[in-house]
């Protein structure tokens, strides 16, 4: 019996470092998803882009309350 209540403990254990391990990486994962300086670092033509396109938006709203 009590080799087979350790074994448990090591079982318990060894799941306890996988689940500190995963939610480790969840952590960086979620802190990534959300960081917007590395997404555009990751997608700098697509931020540029977005970045071009709202100021062609803003300056033709601006045209229009003008002329």
């Amino acid at each position: 019996m009590a080799e087979s209540s350790d074994q448990i403990k090591q079982h318990i254990e060894g799941e306890r470092g996988a689940l500190s391990a995963n939610l480790n990486e969840l952590e960086y994962r979620v802190k990534n998803a959300v960081d917007w300086r590395a997404w555009f670092n990751d997608n700098v033509a697509a931020a540029l882009g977005v970045a071009f396109g709202i100021g062609l938006v803003l300056a033709f709203a601006g045209r229009g309350k003008h002329g």
